[in-house]
C-alpha cells in the first residue's frame, strides 16, 4: 500500500462527488443527524480545522474512482449541504458570522462571501494506493 497527501477544496471535492463510493461493503451508512452535520459545516465556515479524510483509490474498471475509508459522515454532510439539502440546524445558538445567523439555512441562503469561503475551504485527503 502506498499513501500520498493532497489537499482538495470543497469545491473540488463536489466535482468528484459521484467518483467517490461512499458505501464500500465494509462501511456503515449514514449516521449524523442534521445538527451533527451543521457543526462541521459551522467549524468550515469558521475556518477551523476539520480532521484529514481517508480514500482508497478503486481498481481500474470500478464505477467509482475512490471509496471512502474514513470519512464518510464529513463527505455526506458537505455534499448534502452543497447540494441544499441540509438545513442547518443546531441545538444552542450559533454565533453570527459577519453578522449572519447560519440557523436554518442552505447552501443557497449564504451571502457570496461565506459561499466563496465554504467552496474554496481546503482539507488534507490522504490516498490509499495498492501497489501493482
Amino acid at each position: 500500500m502506498k499513501v500520498s497527501q493532497h489537499i482538495r477544496t470543497v469545491e473540488n471535492l463536489i466535482a468528484e462527488k459521484d467518483r467517490i463510493n461512499l458505501n464500500p461493503m465494509w462501511q456503515r451508512g449514514a449516521v449524523w443527524t442534521p445538527p451533527k452535520q451543521s457543526l462541521l459545516i459551522d467549524s468550515i465556515l469558521r475556518q477551523m480545522d476539520v480532521p484529514k479524510l481517508y480514500l482508497l483509490q478503486c481498481a481500474a474498471g470500478s464505477p467509482f474512482r475512490f471509496e471512502a475509508i474514513d470519512g464518510q459522515q464529513r463527505l455526506r454532510a458537505l455534499f448534502s449541504f452543497r447540494g441544499n439539502q441540509l438545513q442547518l440546524s443546531f441545538p444552542n445558538p450559533s454565533p453570527e458570522i459577519d453578522g449572519f445567523s447560519l440557523q436554518s439555512v442552505r447552501y443557497r441562503d449564504l451571502p457570496q462571501p461565506l459561499k466563496d469561503q465554504f467552496d474554496k475551504f481546503e482539507l488534507d485527503v490522504m490516498v490509499w494506493t495498492t501497489s501493482a
